[in-house]
């Protein structure tokens, strides 16, 4: 995943609403239009995501989850729906990834092949430098500007 607690402990938890709106910007600070959001894992209830999304009229796709209400197969399904977009939505346009694994490479290769630009957001950890070839930019959030705070 792109962005790793290296500094925050047991008890960090990030603040999935913060960390997509910092991604509703580019990299000067410029407000921008995001049609659809994949979310992988389990988000709680309380999270501003969801805020967020209804102030945004995201469409939201979720992960499958497993026994205990556990995310399985993010990776998979994050590809097929990058995928779906690129063939099916009106583009090119811009492809923001907040996570890191070299998994990832495929698709975005493919995104690049299509025209359509493609940022990392990463903490400066966790990033697989497969990935280097396929981003037009690597932006860096530092934790703190996404810790969820109860």
């Amino acid at each position: 995943m792109g962005i790793v607690n290296s500094t925050g402990g047991k008890g960090f938890r990030l603040d999935i609403g913060l960390l997509t709106l910092a991604a509703c910007k580019d990299s000067a600070g410029h407000p921008r239009f995001i049609s659809s959001a994949y979310v992988a894992g389990v988000i709680p209830d309380d999270d501003y995501f969801w805020e967020i999304w209804k102030q945004h009229n995201f469409v939201v796709n979720r992960g499958f989850l497993g026994n205990g209400n556990r995310s399985k197969q993010d990776d998979a399904f994050l590809i097929r729906d990058m995928t779906k977009t690129i063939c099916r939505a009106e583009g090119p346009s811009t492809i923001v990834l907040i996570a890191g694994d070299a998994d990832y490479g495929p698709p975005l290769e493919f995104a690049v092949e299509e025209g359509w630009r493609v940022e990392v957001f990463t903490t400066g950890r966790g990033v697989s430098s497969a990935l280097e070839k396929y981003a037009h930019e690597f932006r860096t959030i530092h934790e703190d500007q996404i810790r969820l705070m109860k």
